[in-house]
């Protein structure tokens, strides 16, 4: 009786949608999506794969845009197989989809960088690069992507020279196509904000958000490879929280949390790193009474979110660690440094970046209280998980490269080093490990020189 109820109610309720053609459902996908209900739209779009049958430009765009649904799901795993079978679908129809390949592959990379798998964004970024040269698209809007998100890439290895040059390639090629990029132009602009930002470039920074703003506030962007308009105003938080100018980067924080909390929710992981980068101003303000109110909000957020095996939770229980270290209360912030160490093993996370960071702020945390017999295994583990990490990037750069790439490595090095050396007056044969790291410093340094000169 329940079967044939349960059978009955099925089928009343999803025949409307089987008689719709696949072109209907994906306008409700598209409405769904719009309002930010992304398991309902991917929904929408897999009937409306389902009634196509076939892989040809259509079916790859659905799915495509099922690709985007498990992005802002941050189901990344999941969000890289839909763009990967999207680029082979585009790939095998030739040059007439060149340039939805190239969004695939784009969007591939940029999915793959929230796995922490380094080496997948470059390959793509350049291979899009390489298809663009191949089929001279060097002055299309795709160029401007590639160039912007190859920049992403240079930024993140630390040569900010190259990463401004590529930034500029893509900003000067977006501007010839405007009005048609005016949005995308928006994007790059960001971009090039945030590294200025990095570079302690306050005021140029500034200029180029407030640009951007101007432009976001005509068109509010809904898109994930557009900056979306609260990003742009936490940026400026940000500009302003720098230069000392806390009650306008108050405010700028305090309008993006509301444009966030309309768009995501307060539940969201985007919402809650906002409220920890207010937090974090409030510590700079020297406001620890406020500093503390939302850090821990936020933790008791995450920890019922994600719980207390998640890098979510280890992030936030890392920089309550160091709040409660500059209040001297020194035992509550090791046992929170603890509960972030142990939250990253346990999460077996594919983030050795945050895992690295984790490691090396608790060895400072105990190198400051003079006790570099606890800090030395800490920063042994910051420097091995380094040195993975350059192994995997040093062949996707070029000899000139890499000696600005292993300048952005020093501080973990110099850690380690000075470390062994404090140790080393009581155990002589740590001198041995500190000639093996300048060894393996000095032939990475070397081999650079040698290459740039050739």
């Amino acid at each position: 009786m329940r079967k044939t109820f349960l059978l009955i109610f099925t089928s009343f309720f999803f025949a409307p949608l089987y008689a719709q053609t696949w072109q209907e459902l994906d306008s409700i996908a598209i409405a769904c999506f719009r309002k930010f209900e992304y398991a309902q739209a991917d929904s929408f779009w897999l009937l409306a794969q389902r009634k196509i049958g076939q892989q040809d430009s259509d079916f790859g765009m659905l799915v495509f845009k099922r690709g985007d649904c498990a992005y802002y799901l941050q189901d990344y795993e999941r969000a890289v197989g839909q763009y990967q079978l999207a680029a082979r679908i585009y790939q095998n129809m030739g040059q007439g989809a060149i340039k939805e390949y190239l969004k695939a592959l784009a969007s591939t990379a940029d999915t793959y960088k929230h796995l922490e798998q380094c080496n997948q964004p470059a390959t793509l970024y350049l291979a899009c690069l390489d298809t663009l040269k191949a089929y001279n698209l060097l002055e299309s809007k795709e160029a401007g992507m590639a160039f912007n998100n190859i920049g992403a890439f240079y930024w993140g290895v630390g040569n900010y020279a190259k990463a401004e040059d590529c930034y500029m390639k893509s900003k000067n090629i977006k501007l010839k196509l405007l009005p048609e990029e005016l949005s995308s132009y928006a994007t790059t602009c960001n971009n090039i904000a945030r590294l200025y930002i990095s570079l302690g470039l306050y005021e140029q920074a500034k200029s180029l958000l407030l640009e951007a703003q101007s432009i976001l506030q005509k068109n509010i962007l809904t898109g994930r490879s557009s900056v979306t308009y609260e990003t742009v105003v936490a940026n400026l938080a940000m500009v302003q929280s720098k230069s000392k100018q806390y009650d306008e980067a108050e405010k700028y924080y305090l309008q993006a949390l509301e444009l966030r909390s309309k768009r995501l929710g307060t539940n969201h992981n985007d919402y809650s790193t906002l409220e920890q980068n207010l937090g974090l101003m409030y510590m700079s303000q020297l406001n620890f009474e406020k500093a503390e109110l939302i850090l821990t909000a936020v933790r008791d957020k995450k920890l019922q979110n994600a719980g207390k095996k998640h890098s979510e939770y280890a992030s936030i229980c890392r920089v309550l660690g160091h709040f409660y270290e500059t209040q001297k209360q020194f035992s509550q912030a090791e046992t929170l440094y603890i509960e972030a160490l142990t939250a990253l093993k346990e999460y077996n996370t594919s983030k050795k970046g945050d895992l690295r960071l984790t490691y090396t702020d608790f060895g400072r945390f105990y190198a400051r209280q003079g006790k570099q017999e606890k800090a030395l295994p800490l920063f042994r583990e910051a420097y091995n998980l380094k040195q993975q990490e350059i192994k995997a990037i040093f062949p996707l750069l070029s000899e000139s490269e890499k000696l600005g790439y292993y300048k952005s490595c020093y501080d973990v090095i110099n850690d380690l080093v000075s470390s062994l050396l404090h140790e080393a007056t009581k155990d002589k044969t740590l001198v041995g490990e500190v000639f093996d790291i300048l060894l393996f410093s000095k032939a990475i340094v070397f081999s650079s020189v040698v290459f740039q000169n050739v």
